[in-house]
């Protein structure tokens, strides 16, 4: 007699899916639709990104087989010996501000002022999309070497000093090794005067 109070034995379980009566199809056209517009805008990151891949490889291969690459260098550039292409490459790390391995407009000209390389920036712009072949904006370590070598052919000072490089580099990856070379090749005076003596 009496009123009994009943429970379920067991609990409905917990259902994460939709279910109304949507078109899958539908899902996935919206799906679609946002990888279409982040592909839009991220199209040039994604860009930068992969250049910026290879760039490394390149450089890093560079690195690795330095004297076949530098064999290669003076046969391209027979004005040069390798001190200046070390030199250059220093440079290089040294302009490439956000360690992407490739140089953009902005760098190489804020590298122009710091060797007080006197161009307008008009001839700066001539000379960079002379060797800017694909029109990206930026050019990698090869480029570099070109762009500084058309502006040597035309009479420009394009090295920095060993002294100036020394100052730049206290912020770019330069292995002790690098630094040491660098400071080997000062004079002493200079040594005495960036306190490296």
């Amino acid at each position: 007699m009496g009123i009994h109070i009943s429970y379920p034995l067991v609990n409905q379980p917990v259902v994460f899916e939709d279910e109304s009566e949507e078109d899958e199809s539908e899902c996935t056209d919206v799906a679609k639709e946002i990888h279409e517009i982040n592909v839009k805008y991220c199209k040039n990151i994604i860009r930068k990104r992969e250049a910026s891949k290879a760039a490394r490889e390149l450089y890093e291969e560079f690195e690795n087989q330095r004297d076949a690459k530098y064999e290669e260098v003076l046969q391209r550039f027979p004005d040069w010996t390798a001190d200046v292409i070390s030199k250059l490459q220093l440079q290089f790390m040294v302009t490439d501000s956000d360690d992407d391995y490739l140089v953009g407009f902005s760098e190489y000209s804020s590298c122009l002022d710091d060797m007080e390389v006197e161009a307008t920036v008009e001839e700066r712009k001539a000379y960079f999309t002379h060797v800017d072949i694909d029109k990206s904006g930026i050019i990698d370590f090869q480029g570099f070497l070109q762009l500084m070598y058309n502006m040597k052919q035309d009479g420009w000072s394009i090295e920095m000093t060993y002294s100036k490089l020394l100052l730049k580099m206290q912020s770019v990856r330069i292995s002790g090794s690098e630094k040491a070379r660098i400071i080997g090749k000062m004079d002493t005076f200079q040594q005495m005067c960036y306190k490296v003596f």
